[in-house]
């Protein structure tokens, strides 16, 4: 599906959204009781996975990528909040 987002595909994106947003929002939640914050830090991943996917190439899963970005957003948010 990420190949479909790397080509502009508008629909797979939502598509990958709603498929890892509850996921991202619990991993996010590590952070901190804030569930608002776990929302922006995960909407802040999807906006770097959309901004990275013509650079995506295939290698492992879609979501190790994605999760690894995901740890990294944390990391930088639990930086800027500490």
């Amino acid at each position: 599906m990420m190949l479909r987002v790397r080509d502009d595909d508008a629909t797979a994106f939502a598509e990958l959204m709603q498929r890892y947003e509850l996921r991202l929002v619990r991993f996010m939640s590590a952070i901190g009781p804030r569930r608002d914050l776990a929302e922006d830090l995960a909407q802040e991943t999807f906006m770097r996975v959309f901004r990275a996917r013509k650079t995506y190439v295939p290698g492992a899963k879609f979501s190790t990528w994605l999760f690894t970005i995901a740890r990294n957003v944390s990391h930088n948010a639990a930086r800027s909040l500490g």
